[in-house]
């Protein structure tokens, strides 16, 4: 008898526990929330004037193992944030509105160095492409 109570009342704290997960996940009211910062990821020589007359950067995030594309805007939402840091003081800070690159976007882009010219190209003729700065 003891033993049937128990397991009752066990069976009544995972179903109660299963109804709240469920609660949260199909509402989304819990995401878990991932901020990555990639700064000073270039080089000496891969730094560009972003102050040139119609400069243009596309990007994208991959998986790392199966380097399928992660955009999916249920899940993600993508966000620039522009930062002028002169002498390690943050002068400026802005937001920048995103949107899938478009071949006039492409067209103003640098040539990629020669290490990286063919995975451009690649990734620019995808199915999702690459995402661009408004500038």
């Amino acid at each position: 008898m003891g033993g049937g109570v128990l397991s009752i009342f066990i069976f009544a704290i995972v179903l109660l526990f299963a109804t709240v997960k469920l609660k949260t996940l199909l509402l989304r009211s819990n995401p878990t929330l991932s901020v990555v910062t990639l700064e000073d990821e270039f080089d000496e020589k891969d730094k560009y004037e972003t102050q040139e007359e119609g400069f243009m950067m596309g990007f994208r995030l991959e998986r790392s193992t199966s380097g399928s594309l992660r955009s999916n805007p249920r899940y993600l939402k993508w966000i620039a944030r522009y930062r002028e840091i002169v002498d390690g003081v943050k002068k400026h800070e802005r937001l920048i509105a995103l949107h899938p690159c478009t071949e006039e976007d492409y067209a103003k882009f640098h040539q990629p160095a020669k290490r990286a010219a063919a995975h451009v190209e690649k990734m620019k003729k995808s199915r999702r492409g690459l995402m661009c700065l408004d500038w």
